[in-house]
């Protein structure tokens, strides 16, 4: 019998390191993704078309994407819609040379889950500036809607914003905003 104890003891200890090891492997990936600088992760404004009261608009939001452990981002928002400021938070990611936002409100439960999805083209070449997309989700009447989107490092001016409906996305007939009835 006590010839078996260090057999016994080095059996539990292979077993802990066993069970421990994707975890510190999880934990030097981290360290890695997390040295590794990358032009995505900033504070940004989202500029959204969508109907409010009947009309469309073009309604902000601040953007903000970090780093994370178990997806590639994690983003937390805000969109003031008063008389709520609802605060999204999700995850982003990188597929098909496009900037994906995955959000769900997180702070109101009386509200319904809300839930959006923002694709932007991520372009390899120019600056990460600005970001052209689409969003689908929600408007503030409750409706299922999608419509154009954009990123910007910067808030945009009504100028600019007028230049970015001219020069970046076509619109046929009177509604950037699609919505079901």
């Amino acid at each position: 019998m006590g010839e078996h104890i260090p057999t016994i003891i080095i059996s539990i200890l292979l077993a802990l390191f066993g069970a421990v090891l994707p975890y510190a492997i999880k934990a030097l990936v981290f360290a890695f993704r997390r040295s590794k600088n990358t032009l995505i992760c900033d504070e940004w404004y989202a500029y959204i078309w969508w109907t409010k009261n009947g009309k469309i608009s073009f309604d902000k939001m601040s953007v903000e994407i970090k780093k994370a452990v178990l997806s590639e981002y994690k983003v937390k928002a805000t969109h003031d819609i008063p008389p709520n400021t609802l605060i999204y938070s999700g995850k982003a990611y990188i597929e098909d040379n496009n900037l994906c936002l995955e959000m769900s409100v997180s702070n109101i439960t009386d509200h319904m889950k809300d839930s959006t999805r923002h694709r932007y083209h991520l372009p390899a070449i120019e600056e990460r500036e600005r970001l052209y997309g689409f969003w689908l989700s929600y408007d503030a009447e409750l409706k299922v809607s999608a419509g154009g989107a954009v990123l910007s490092r910067t808030e945009l001016t009504s100028r600019e914003k007028k230049k970015v409906i001219a020069d970046k996305f076509k619109i046929h007939g009177e509604s950037p905003v699609m919505a079901l009835k």
